[in-house]
């Protein structure tokens, strides 16, 4: 608050972070290094033939300074900039920043500084490395300032009002033409809360002048970088990030359909399939993303199962996705709503999600046994991170579609008869537990849960109370099949203690 309070520091922080020119550049250059090496290489040699040191302004109004360590003094300021204005966008105050930066002509200016950098998929010939550093090494001044200023389109996107800034007019026109929905999902009340439609508010049409200029806007850009970028570059992780960060939230079927226009699902899915599988933080935000573009979408589930149209391509997306649970665990989440929305939705998408290779691996009751096993038996209350609980999360969903399907008791009675079943019944109990101190406290907000699965927020506590229910009667609580387990093993040692008995008699 004392930071925001200040006249007039917002404005400088985004004129200074995205002022041009942008320095280094020259004509004809292939890589980012080079334009670099150039500068220094001319800098040396005008020093050389003027037989003194060349001084001028660090930035305009600034004292003199030499060239070389104002440009470098001028790339660190940028970085520290950008990340203070990404650190004000995740405090307390962060839809008042939104609005604030939005205002300032944020987007617009960050898309003109965006088209100075220089990527490893534009960047022509790459200059020989140190011999220290591996032929794919991207050591670059401009890496960080490249990072900073994706974590600060990320952090602005996030749950934002002003996102759409990111698109040019032109976009902004074509989203508003794409036709709605064949299987549109709602935010549906519990009846105990009236059972009302609960509708995502629309957002108004964005002020022009606050947009980007030309013919494609700063989103389009990114996904263009990211569709290039090799799957092993340092950046596909936060391109990856900031994309995802845009359609976050609550379902945007337009903002989807924007994005498959661009080939975005069809790049990412082929993408996972070749991927090393030693690049995990490009897998986690891959998956993270096209869990997000799947997410209640017909045509984007459609086109996946039209991408992984034979065997082997559907076996090693499978394989990517059993492989890497932790990651892949929002993917299964988005998929598994997405069959059963499909399924109830009737009609083209209910013959669809029946027929479909790859949304067999998400509609069927032993398949969601199989993910509830793994996801559990992952996890421990002890080891639960940021990154890990989101597997929780899906667990959860899963149990829910069951008891919305009157199946819950079947799909408890199949972990029970699972290998190891104390173990994996009593940690689940255990997790579900922890579930309710994390989630049920007063102070914490649980709207992303409910916009992100368009379940009530009631239901999920409803399920966990269920679930965690001290009634060894209920068929419904996880409590029942634990000690029945319980019961039928001390009657198995019972047994073989008698016929050890007889053997010895």
């Amino acid at each position: 608050e004392l930071i925001l309070s200040v006249p007039g520091l917002l404005a400088k922080l985004v004129d200074h972070a995205t002022r041009l020119p942008y320095n280094p550049r020259f004509p004809s250059t292939p890589s980012e290094i080079d334009h670099w090496m150039r500068f220094i290489d001319d800098h040396i040699s005008d020093e050389i033939a003027m037989g003194e040191p060349m001084l001028n302004q660090s930035y305009p109004g600034g004292p003199l300074a030499d060239p070389c360590a104002s440009l470098v003094d001028d790339l660190t300021d940028r970085v520290e900039v950008l990340y203070v204005l990404g650190l004000l966008l995740v405090g307390k105050q962060r839809k008042q920043v939104q609005k604030a930066l939005a205002e300032l002509e944020l987007i617009p200016k960050l898309s003109l500084l965006y088209d100075n950098f220089i990527w490893r998929s534009n960047g022509g010939r790459q200059r020989s490395r140190l011999p220290s550093h591996h032929t794919g090494c991207e050591c670059s001044p401009e890496v960080a300032l490249k990072i900073q200023l994706l974590r600060l389109i990320h952090s602005f996107c996030d749950h934002s009002d002003y996102k759409h800034l990111l698109l040019s007019r032109c976009e902004w026109d074509e989203l508003q033409r794409i036709p709605g929905s064949k299987a549109p999902a709602v935010l549906r009340l519990e009846e105990s809360e009236g059972g009302d439609v609960v509708m995502e508010p629309q957002l108004p049409p964005p002020q022009p002048r606050l947009m980007c200029k030309g013919s494609a806007g700063l989103l389009t850009k990114i996904v263009d970088v990211l569709k290039k970028e090799p799957s092993g570059s340092t950046h596909r992780f936060w391109l990856s990030r900031t994309v995802e960060s845009y359609l976050r939230g609550g379902t945007s079927h337009h903002d989807q359909i924007f994005l498959l226009r661009r080939g975005l699902l069809e790049h990412i899915t082929a993408s996972l399939i070749q991927t090393d599988a030693r690049h995990k933080e490009a897998i986690q935000s891959s998956f993270d993303l096209l869990g997000e573009m799947v997410k209640f979408s017909y045509e984007a589930c459609k086109q996946m199962d039209s991408i992984l149209n034979n065997e082997n391509k559907l076996r090693k997306a499978m394989a990517m996705v059993n492989n890497n649970l932790v990651d892949s665990n929002m993917f299964i989440r988005a998929m598994v709503l997405a069959a059963s929305h499909f399924k109830a939705s009737g009609g083209e998408t209910e013959e669809f999600v029946n027929q479909s290779r790859l949304m067999q691996h998400f509609r069927e009751f032993d398949k969601h046994v199989k993910f509830v096993v793994n996801l559990v038996s992952i996890l421990k209350v002890t080891d639960l991170t940021q990154e890990n609980v989101s597997c929780l999360n899906t667990s959860l969903v899963i149990l829910m579609l069951a008891r919305k399907e009157d199946r819950l008791p079947r799909l408890l009675h199949n972990l029970s008869e699972h290998d190891h079943c104390n173990p994996l019944l009593t940690n689940l109990r255990n997790l579900l537990l922890f579930w309710q101190e994390h989630y049920l406290h007063k102070d914490k907000d649980c709207s992303t849960l409910e916009k992100s699965s368009l379940i009530p927020f009631s239901f999920w506590k409803s399920t966990v109370a269920m679930l965690t229910s001290e009634k060894e009667s209920s068929l419904s609580s996880v409590l029942h099949y634990i000690k029945i387990r319980q019961g039928r093993e001390l009657w198995h040692r019972g047994e073989d203690e008698i016929n050890m008995d007889t053997e010895d008699f």
